[in-house]
């Protein structure tokens, strides 16, 4: 890293990420650099300090940086794959925006996950779950299912799974990020792990880093009544047109 200082680096990714909407709150164990540590060579975490959460190209990335684009895009397409970033192609251009903590980052570690990850990050936790709690509008939203508890109850359309499922033109399912880690743990569930639903960019973002696959409308619809029938929590992301459903369960889900 040319005499560059490693400690600072890490320092300041992890308060890029702290600025973000989800927070990376800092703690008096040092828990969150081991983390970033495990994550991000250093040449990774000083080029992830300079993207924003709105899509941009290599170019305006490293005018920001005070680097050659030809220098930073090897690293931008490995973290894209390590799920440290996101990307996206348009035309012959590619984007790059920063990944949240959680829910981001920490999700698309599923396909790689140890047990010395799982337990610095069960151990920070309590400092980014707390923040996260007092947000106005959260990541997450449950919602119901579709059995009305009274005959003149309604329902909003983009408040049904089903609806939600059937206005999307791509669908990619994934493990379960919380049931697969407490499987590694030796304490999980019997409820099904593939579960989580993602669409649109994000489903084209996990197909094409290998976090999930391909299903249909009727595959969809197939894992939401196994879901259903094994009593776990719909939980889309908050806004009107989400990019995934979560399936949750009360004994492993970190959010419920």
């Amino acid at each position: 890293m040319g005499g560059m200082d490693i400690e600072k680096i890490y320092k300041e990714l992890a308060e890029h990420l702290d600025n973000l909407p989800a927070g990376f709150p800092s703690t008096d164990s040092g828990v969150e650099f081991r983390i970033l540590k495990r994550l991000f060579t250093p040449e990774e975490a000083s080029i992830a300090r300079g993207l924003t959460v709105l899509p941009e190209t290599a170019k305006a990335i490293a005018r920001r940086l005070d680097k050659p684009k030809k220098n930073i895009i090897p690293s931008l397409v490995e973290m894209a794959k390590k799920g440290l970033i996101y990307n996206f192609n348009i035309g012959n251009k590619n984007f790059y925006f920063a990944a949240q903590f959680m829910i981001g980052i920490w999700e698309n570690q599923v396909k790689k996950l140890d047990k010395e990850l799982i337990k610095d990050v069960n151990e920070y936790l309590p400092y980014i779950m707390e923040p996260n709690l007092k947000l106005k509008t959260q990541q997450l939203r449950v919602i119901p299912v579709d059995i009305p508890l009274k005959p003149n109850n309604e329902i909003m359309p983009y408040e049904e799974a089903e609806s939600i499922i059937m206005s999307e033109s791509k669908i990619v399912v994934a493990p379960c990020i919380c049931r697969t880690e407490h499987r590694i743990m030796g304490t999980g569930c019997d409820k099904p792990v593939e579960t989580c639903l993602t669409f649109g960019f994000a489903a084209e973002y996990y197909e094409k880093n290998g976090l999930g696959r391909n299903i249909t409308h009727e595959d969809a619809l197939e894992i939401l009544a196994k879901g259903k029938d094994a009593g776990l929590v719909l939980q889309p992301g908050n806004a009107k047109k989400p990019s995934n459903i979560c399936m949750c369960c009360s004994c492993c889900c970190q959010i419920l």
